[in-house]
């Protein structure tokens, strides 16, 4: 069962996950096929990503489209090169200089500053897929999220939570508990205006 999460808190501290945003670029890439690195994947649901540190929010989103996405924000720029291909990572940066140093089958240039192109930009550029691993990784650690029995964490929630939700998973990393929010209708919404914005555009445009 996939695990729609978007509200989630650690152990003894509830709060809901932050909303977030992202957007848009073009590469190369055969439409079922990716190649980077030298390697070949044989559908976008494989892809890691790397990311740069001015892209945290990117980041985040990517995680919630169920991608494994490292992000940190003391890394070289030697030490995400080393990174991403040890791990056979794509580099999503804001430093066309790395970018280009990549080349384009390992590397892309994310060109807005804003949250929501960005998202637009690797989804549409990359072919990703936004809606079959919706809320499964970790928005913190990066770590597939796992179920858990209600009765094992029913003294870490509030009592309203308690009364309204049935299913809950857990990060194993941080513990951090996930269950059925009301932000998952806020998240989807989300997703689906940063990638019909460009279209909405363009049909103003004509």
């Amino acid at each position: 069962m996939v695990p729609p999460q978007l509200t989630g808190a650690a152990p003894g501290q509830l709060q809901d996950t932050e909303q977030l945003a992202f957007a848009n670029k073009q590469l190369d890439f055969l439409p079922d096929v990716c190649y980077f690195y030298g390697w070949v994947l044989p559908a976008s649901q494989e892809m890691k990503f790397a990311v740069d540190v001015m892209l945290g929010k990117l980041a985040k989103w990517l995680r919630i489209i169920g991608y494994d996405t490292e992000y940190g924000t003391a890394w070289t720029d030697a030490e995400l090169r080393a990174k991403a291909t040890r791990e056979r990572r794509m580099v999503l940066t804001r430093d066309r200089a790395l970018a280009e140093s990549l080349g384009p089958n390992a590397g892309l240039f994310i060109e807005s500053q804003n949250p929501r192109e960005q998202f637009r930009q690797v989804v549409e550029t990359l072919g990703l897929d936004t809606e079959q691993r919706l809320f499964t990784i970790c928005t913190l650690c990066n770590r597939e999220v796992e179920p858990v029995d209600p009765r094992e964490v029913e003294h870490e929630l509030a009592e309203y939570v308690r009364q309204q939700q049935r299913s809950f998973w857990r990060c194993p990393a941080c513990g951090r508990l996930y269950w059925e929010g009301s932000h998952i209708v806020n998240a989807k919404g989300w997703i689906a205006a940063s990638l019909e914005k460009k279209s909405a555009k363009r049909t103003g445009d004509s």
